[in-house]
C-alpha cells in the first residue's frame, strides 16, 4: 500500500513539474513567432501597460477613437483616462490577498470581474510610480479590434450602460464590473492582457500566466 502511494506521489510530482515547465516555455514563446508585423500607414496611438507585480492592466483614454463606450461606465467626468483589468471575481474583489481564494481560482474555473480605475491627468508612469509602466504604440487600424475585445469583456445584459458591482481597490475612483469569461490557471488576469495586446498587434506570449511574461514580450 505504501509503495503504491509512493508511486502515485512521484507520478503526481512528475506531472506537476512537467506542466510547470511547459507553461514556462509557453510564457517565453511569442504568439506571432513566424508572423512579421504589417506596415502601419495611418499612424499610432499611445497606450500604457501597467505591471502591479502579479497583475497587469491596460491604460486607455476616453477620447481615443473607438473607445467612446467608456462613457457607459458612468465614471466621474473628471477622469479621461482609465486603467482596465480582468480577473477572478472573488479573489480580486477581496483585495487579491486571500491565499485560499487564490488557490481556488487557479484550480477551478471561476467567475470573472472587470476592474476599472480612473487615472488622473498626467504621465501614467508617475501616477503608478510603484509599478512598472510601459508605453506602447498601437496602429490606429488595430484600435477598433482592441476596443471591441475590451468592451466585449464587460457583461452588459443587453443594456448600453454597465452597472458597477462594487467599489474598486485603489485610486481616487475605481469600480468592479461583471465580466465575461472564466478565470483559471490556463486563462489568468494576465492572459486577458496578453490576448488584448495580441489583438492590438503587439508582442504577447502564448501563455500569459504571469505579469512578467506579458511585460517581457512588449516591444
Amino acid at each position: 500500500m505504501f509503495k503504491s502511494i509512493g508511486r502515485f506521489l512521484r507520478t503526481l510530482l512528475t506531472a506537476v513539474i512537467g506542466v510547470c515547465l511547459l507553461l514556462l516555455v509557453l510564457s517565453l514563446l511569442p504568439r506571432r513567432m513566424f508572423i512579421a508585423p504589417g506596415p502601419c500607414d495611418i499612424g499610432y496611438e499611445r497606450l500604457h501597460v501597467v505591471n502591479h507585480g502579479y497583475h497587469t492592466g491596460i491604460v486607455v483614454k476616453r477620447g481615443t477613437p473607438n473607445f467612446e463606450w467608456l462613457d457607459s461606465l458612468n465614471a466621474p467626468a473628471r477622469y479621461s483616462t482609465f486603467e482596465i483589468g480582468w480577473g477572478d471575481r472573488d479573489f480580486y474583489m477581496a483585495g487579491g490577498q486571500d491565499v485560499r481564494l487564490g488557490i481556488l481560482a487557479l484550480l477551478t474555473p471561476t467567475d470573472a470581474v472587470m476592474h476599472v480605475v480612473g487615472v488622473p491627468d498626467g504621465d501614467p508612469a508617475e501616477v503608478f510610480s510603484s509599478s512598472q509602466v510601459r508605453e506602447v504604440a498601437v496602429c490606429r487600424s488595430k484600435l477598433a479590434d482592441l476596443s471591441d475585445f475590451m468592451r466585449g469583456s464587460f457583461t452588459r445584459n443587453g443594456g448600453t450602460t454597465t452597472v458597477p458591482l462594487d467599489k474598486g481597490l485603489y485610486g481616487g475612483w475605481s469600480a468592479f464590473y461583471p465580466a465575461e469569461g472564466a478565470y483559471s490557471l490556463i486563462y489568468t488576469c494576465n492572459s486577458w492582457t496578453a490576448e488584448a495586446l495580441d489583438i492590438a498587434g503587439l508582442g504577447a506570449p502564448i501563455w500569459g500566466g504571469s505579469a512578467q511574461s506579458v511585460m517581457f514580450h512588449l516591444p
